[in-house]
C-alpha cells in the first residue's frame, strides 16, 4: 500500500460523513395543512374566521316591538342556521329545504299558492320571512299553533307532506334526522364551532334556525326614509308623493261610519290589524272572513295570524309570493292571480266600493318594499359535477332587485347594509 492510498481512503470516508451530515440536517418535507370539511364543501362562501355580521344590526329607533323573548342572534349561530336553512339533507329524500318554500328572491316567500313538499302540497300558503322578531304576536303559523319562533322552525321538518321526518305513515322520525346530520362532516365542524361539540339536537336545530330567521331584516324602504323624518304616521312624509301620502292616510286613519256601518268619511283603518311602523298583525285579530281552503273545498276558520306587510311587494310593485284565492294570504277570494296589486284593489273595493281609492291605497304597501334583500342570506352554488362543494357566484345576482349583491364576499366588500324578510310558514 502506497502513501497515496493511505491519504485517499480517509478523504473518501470524510466526504461520505459530510454528505450524510448535510442530508440529516435538512428539514423533513412538509405536509399540506388539512382542509376543513366546511372549506371543502363551501369554499370561500363561509369563512369561520371572518363571519358576516348577523348580530348587532342597526334597527330604526321607531321599531319597538320584539317577540324574541330575549333570545340573542350571534354570528356563529346564524351562520349555522343559514347552512341548515338551505340544506336539502333536512328532508327525507334530500329534495326539499326550508328555502324551497321560502325563496330569498320573494322576500323568503313562495309564488305557488301551495308549496311542494316531499309527499304532496301544503294545505296553506308559505308566509314571507321578514322581520319575524319585530312584532307583538309571539305565536307562529297561520293558525298560531307554534308557541314561539323556535317551536316553529322544526315543525315543517316533522310534517309528513313537507319534509317528511314525521314518524308517521312509515316516515322516519326526527331522531333519524339528528343522527343523519351528526354523520355529516361539515355539521360536525359547525356544531362544534357553535356549541362546543358535535351533538345535534332538536333544541340546537331550533336555536340555529331561529337565529338565522331573526337576523333577516328589512328597514331600507321609502317608508322608512320618510318615517325617520316624521314621528307620526298620520302626518305627510316629505319624501312621499301626494298620492302616496293619501294612500298612507287612508291606511292609518280609521273610518267614520253611520248606524249601518257604512263609511261616511275618514280613512280605511287598515292599522286596526296591520300596525305600522312594524306593520305586524294585531295579536287579537280573529279570522278575517276569508274561510275558503287553499284547494277551494271546505272551510278554514283557523287563520288568525299574518306576516308583516313589509315587502309584500317588490320595488317595482310586483308581488313577493302573494297568493290570492287562498284562505291564508288571499284577500280577494274571487281573483286567483298571484298579484299583490289586485289583492289590494280587491280589498279596497270590498271596503269602500270607490275606484278612486284603489290605486292610492296600494301606494302604502309599495312604499314598504325594501331595496336590498340581505346579501348574506342566499345559498352557495355548487359547481357542476361536484356534489357538495359550493362556490360563490360572483357575477350573478341572487336577486333581481336594485342594490342586491350576490354572496358573502360581496357583502363584506359592499358595507354593512343588508335587508332581510319576514313572515311565517303555512
Amino acid at each position: 500500500m502506497t502513501w497515496r492510498s493511505h491519504l485517499v481512503r480517509p478523504a473518501v470516508l470524510l466526504a461520505l460523513c459530510l454528505t450524510v451530515a448535510s442530508c440529516s440536517s435538512e428539514a423533513p418535507p412538509s405536509t399540506p395543512a388539512p382542509v376543513s370539511a366546511v372549506e371543502a364543501t363551501f369554499g370561500g362562501a363561509i369563512d369561520l374566521e371572518n363571519l358576516p355580521e348577523y348580530a348587532n344590526q342597526s334597527v330604526p329607533r321607531y321599531i319597538r316591538k320584539n317577540n324574541s323573548g330575549g333570545s340573542q342572534v350571534t354570528d356563529p349561530g346564524a351562520t349555522l342556521g343559514r347552512v341548515l336553512f338551505y340544506d336539502k339533507l333536512l328532508s327525507v329524500d334530500n329534495t326539499v329545504s326550508c328555502a324551497s318554500c321560502h325563496r330569498q328572491d320573494l322576500a323568503f316567500g313562495d309564488d305557488n299558492q301551495a308549496s311542494v313538499g316531499v309527499a304532496g302540497v301544503t294545505p296553506r300558503h308559505s308566509m314571507r320571512l321578514v322581520n319575524v322578531q319585530f312584532a307583538e304576536e309571539v305565536r307562529f303559523f297561520w293558525d298560531e299553533r307554534a308557541s314561539d319562533l323556535e317551536d316553529q322552525t322544526t315543525q315543517p321538518i316533522q310534517d309528513h307532506l313537507e319534509m317528511g321526518f314525521s314518524g308517521t305513515q312509515g316516515d322516519p322520525d326526527l331522531a333519524d334526522l339528528l343522527a343523519k346530520l351528526e354523520a355529516v362532516d361539515y355539521y360536525q365542524e359547525l356544531f362544534t364551532f357553535v356549541y362546543g361539540d358535535t351533538e345535534v339536537t332538536e333544541a340546537r336545530l331550533q336555536d340555529a334556525l331561529s337565529q338565522f330567521l331573526g337576523s333577516i331584516l328589512s328597514y331600507d324602504s321609502k317608508y322608512d326614509e320618510g318615517r325617520l323624518q316624521t314621528p307620526d304616521d298620520r302626518d305627510p312624509f316629505a319624501n312621499f308623493t301626494d298620492q302616496e301620502n293619501l294612500g298612507k292616510a287612508l291606511f292609518v286613519i280609521p273610518p267614520s261610519l253611520d248606524s249601518r256601518n257604512v263609511r261616511l268619511e275618514g280613512g280605511l283603518g287598515c292599522t286596526g290589524c296591520h300596525r305600522p311602523p312594524e306593520f305586524d298583525i294585531d295579536p287579537n285579530m280573529q279570522n278575517n272572513g276569508v274561510i275558503r281552503t287553499i284547494a277551494g273545498l271546505g272551510t278554514d276558520l283557523f287563520v288568525t295570524r299574518a306576516p308583516t306587510l313589509r315587502n309584500v311587494v317588490k320595488g317595482d310593485g310586483s308581488g313577493n309570493g302573494t297568493a290570492n284565492g287562498s284562505a291564508n294570504g288571499a284577500i280577494c277570494i274571487n281573483d286567483r292571480r298571484l298579484d299583490a296589486r289586485r289583492t289590494m284593489l280587491c280589498l279596497v273595493d270590498r271596503i269602500v266600493r270607490r275606484s278612486n281609492h284603489e290605486e292610492t291605497t296600494f301606494e302604502i304597501l309599495h312604499s314598504t318594499a325594501g331595496g336590498r334583500v340581505g346579501r348574506i342570506y342566499g345559498p352557495c352554488r355548487m359547481r357542476r359535477g361536484m356534489r357538495r362543494r359550493c362556490v360563490c357566484p360572483s357575477r350573478r345576482l341572487l336577486l333581481r332587485q336594485p342594490g342586491v349583491g350576490s354572496c358573502v364576499r360581496d357583502q363584506q366588500r359592499g358595507g354593512p347594509h343588508a335587508n332581510r324578510h319576514d313572515g311565517r310558514k303555512r
